[in-house]
């Protein structure tokens, strides 16, 4: 854990002990109180970043390579943090076969 504030607008900061799942870092920096714009500016940006995933937790394809979406289904690939649960399992003949 680190004591230091960083002379930045926004910065990663440890705030809790080392955890095996590795979710032991915040984002410091942000102001508290923001405006409706500032607020949607910020989730806009996070929901537009491009995540990369190997599977689709959707539909259950499995891709070749890291992908920020399933050739499968069409979706996007969610946030590491987002808890998706598969419906079902992909049944083409890749994930199948």
């Amino acid at each position: 854990m680190s004591e230091q504030v960083p002379d930045v607008n926004s910065y990663v900061y440890q705030p809790d002990p080392p955890r095996k799942d590795g979710r032991m870092y915040a984002i410091g920096g942000l102001p508290t109180r923001l405006t409706k714009d500032e607020a949607e500016a910020i989730v806009e940006a996070i929901n537009e970043m491009a995540w990369l995933g190997n599977d689709c937790p959707y539909c259950g394809h499995v891709a070749h390579l890291a992908s920020t979406g399933c050739p499968q289904c069409g979706k996007d690939t969610p946030a590491p943090w987002r808890d998706v649960t598969p419906l079902k399992r992909c049944q083409c003949e890749r994930c199948t076969g």
